[in-house]
C-alpha cells in the first residue's frame, strides 16, 4: 500500500513541475514577443534609438527568462533564441532593417515554438 501512495504522490509531484514548466514557457514567450513586436514597431516609425533601447532591454530580459526556462528544459532549445536576440542591436545600429525585420521573424518563431514544445498536450507528452 505504501508503493501505491509514493506512486501517487511521484505523479501528483510529475505532473505539477510539468505544469509550471509549461506555464513558464508560456509565459516568458509571451513577454518577450510582445517585446519583439513592439520593436518591429518602432523600426517601422523610424525611431531607431527607442527600438536599441528596446533591444537592448530584450537581451536582459532574455537573461532572466533563461535561467528559468533553463530549470525545466535543455539549454540547447533554448540557445538559438538567445543567439537570435542578441543579433538585433548590431543590426539597428547598421540599418538593415530587412535582415532586422527577418530575425524578429526568426525569433517569434523560436518562442512560439518554444511554448508550442513545453504544452502539456498527449503528442508532447508521448
Amino acid at each position: 500500500m505504501k508503493r501505491l501512495w509514493v506512486s501517487a504522490f511521484l505523479l501528483v509531484l510529475l505532473l505539477s513541475l510539468c505544469s509550471i514548466g509549461s506555464y513558464t514557457a508560456s509565459a516568458s514567450s509571451s513577454s518577450l514577443t510582445v517585446q519583439l513586436n513592439r520593436l518591429k514597431s518602432e523600426i517601422h516609425q523610424g525611431n531607431t534609438s527607442t527600438a536599441l533601447a528596446i533591444s537592448q532591454n530584450l537581451q536582459r530580459q532574455w537573461e532572466l527568462e533563461h535561467r528559468r526556462l533553463c530549470t525545466f528544459m535543455p539549454h540547447d532549445d533554448l540557445a538559438p533564441i538567445g543567439e537570435t536576440l542578441s543579433e538585433l542591436p548590431a543590426l539597428i545600429r547598421s540599418e538593415e532593417i530587412g535582415l532586422l525585420e527577418s530575425r524578429c521573424d526568426l525569433a517569434n518563431a523560436l518562442l512560439e515554438q518554444l511554448a508550442e514544445g513545453e504544452t502539456l498536450t498527449l503528442d508532447n507528452l508521448l
